[in-house]
């Protein structure tokens, strides 16, 4: 039916595809494309529904050019009124990669000694309402 996730082979640019955060519940598919399209040659662009037909608030994007991911990383987005939050979408894994969120080794980074300052820890949740 088209509806379930295929797991592929990472791709040679796959490091390059940026997480999208804080997309307005009312931004369409193709307004996601159109505003990221201003910037280059759109590769990838996806945003996230629920089974409900609602935006989940975020989504992926990838462009040909590695000059133009630098400049979207580097540049404060806004869209339908919302500020958006852009990151590569690797580095989000780093937790990951030493035991993740909730792991035996006891919580975000997997070691004591790997957790950063609380000062300086950021984390993500979604819209509450």
């Amino acid at each position: 039916d088209g509806s379930r996730a295929v797991m592929a082979e990472p791709g040679p640019k796959d490091d390059q595809k940026m997480i999208v955060f804080g997309v307005s519940y009312s931004t369409t598919k193709e307004g996601f494309r159109d505003y990221f399209a201003g910037f280059g040659e759109v590769l990838e662009c996806e945003l996230m529904f629920n089974r409900e037909g609602r935006s989940r608030g975020f989504g992926f994007v990838l462009f040909k050019d590695d000059a133009v991911n630098k400049s979207v990383l580097n540049t404060q987005h806004q869209l339908d009124g919302r500020n958006l939050d852009v990151k590569l979408r690797d580095s989000q894994n780093h937790g990951r990669d030493r035991g993740g969120f909730g792991s035996a080794g006891g919580g975000f980074g997997g070691r004591p000694d790997d957790r950063p300052a609380a000062s300086r820890t950021k984390i993500f949740i979604g819209r509450l309402n």
